[in-house]
């Protein structure tokens, strides 16, 4: 069912409400927004029914967020970090009554516990995952059949899936270990993003640059968050961490020789580069930070 109207929303609320168990996963357009966005919610109910719904079309959704918080009622998600966080964030919603079927894949032994990894080992079921589609901007409207196709498979057997784990894990006597894990999971908090400096120097490279270089990185990394906010396009599609750190490694490059930097880019935006690698010049220069002496 794709649910882009609140009229379809309501139809399907008694169902979801009437269900003791509830599947679910979430797409977001990270790869191709910025900041990203939830795109789509996916659902499964015992009866077989699998419901899609359109965030962007439906935001408000204040039953789903009662049913979510609702610690009687089994919510079944795989790897369900990220999700809880997209329901923190965007919609303010808290998750309660969790089973991850990825933590109960770890206490059953299975050594791969991707969600097609699981289906295939425990359900002999087998999922067709396009490598396109998994960078899929779910933000497009109308969605082609076979993404609605590729996000409806990720919920359609995980309640089958949580029956046949849950049953294992008590087998093996571990039912308490993997609810302790769900619990702790649960009470994930959103953190601060980290700042600009912490930020930059996590990029794979930062370390190599001397603390002059580190301060040109460090006024790249702003400049390019700042068009990519500008342009609601991820930071990676305007500008590449080696594009970033070759410039941080010699400033005075030339611009249009470097790669990841075309001539349509830099048109408009040439002054302003050039603006943050002069502010990086004079920026005080950026140390490594050094550890504490604390324990690890």
């Amino acid at each position: 069912r794709w649910i882009d109207k609140i009229d379809a929303w309501s139809s399907f609320v008694p169902d979801m409400v009437a269900a003791d168990r509830l599947a679910l996963d979430v797409e977001a357009d990270g790869f191709h927004r910025y900041p990203e966005r939830l795109s789509l919610i996916q659902m499964a109910l015992p009866d077989g029914t699998v419901a899609i719904v359109d965030p962007l079309a439906v935001p408000e959704l204040p039953e789903l967020g009662q049913v979510l918080a609702d610690p009687g009622r089994v919510k079944v998600l795989h790897a369900a970090s990220y999700d809880l966080r997209a329901f923190l964030k965007d919609l303010g919603f808290v998750l309660r009554g969790l089973y991850d079927t990825s933590i109960a894949a770890q206490f059953v032994g299975l050594d791969r516990t991707g969600l097609a990894s699981v289906l295939q080992a425990e359900l002999g079921v087998e999922l067709e995952k396009s490598k396109r589609l998994q960078r899929m901007d779910w933000s497009e409207r109308p969605l082609p059949a076979p993404a609605l196709a590729y996000a409806a498979d990720d919920v359609a057997h995980l309640l089958e899936l949580h029956a046949t784990l849950r049953q294992r894990v008590a087998d093996l006597d571990r039912t308490a270990w993997v609810d302790e894990e769900c619990r702790r999971l649960e009470v994930v908090r959103l953190e601060p993003p980290l700042s600009s400096q912490e930020a930059c120097l996590q990029l794979k490279g930062a370390r190599d640059l001397d603390d002059r270089g580190r301060a040109v990185l460090h006024a790249l990394f702003v400049f390019r968050d700042q068009e990519a906010l500008r342009l609601g396009r991820p930071p990676y599609r305007v500008m590449g961490n080696e594009t970033m750190l070759i410039l941080a490694g010699d400033p005075s490059q030339r611009l249009d020789a470097l790669p990841g930097i075309g001539r349509p880019f830099l048109g408009p935006r040439r002054k302003a580069l050039l603006a943050a690698l002069t502010q990086g010049r004079q920026d005080p220069p950026l140390r490594w930070p050094r550890r504490d002496g604390g324990s690890r």
